[in-house]
């Protein structure tokens, strides 16, 4: 995988997170786009970077963190 995909990928990331945290589409929506157990698979066999791998790992929980913090 090149630099600039991988760019684009993080562009994305950030994408989808700022549309989260503005209520412009659901965790679930994300996961469709992006979150995924199935596109992270995807990527590390494209040699995707670790790093950006792992970020996309951390996203994969936020359906739980939105749940731990609506029981507050």
């Amino acid at each position: 995988m090149n630099e600039i995909e991988e760019k684009e990928i993080l562009i994305k990331i950030l994408g989808l997170l700022y549309c989260l945290k503005n209520n412009a589409i659901t965790i679930n929506e994300s996961e469709q786009y992006l979150f995924c157990p199935r596109k992270i698979k995807s990527l590390k066999e494209k040699k995707c970077n670790k790093n950006i791998i792992e970020i996309l790992e951390y996203c994969l929980e936020l359906e739980d963190i939105e749940s731990l913090l609506s029981k507050k």
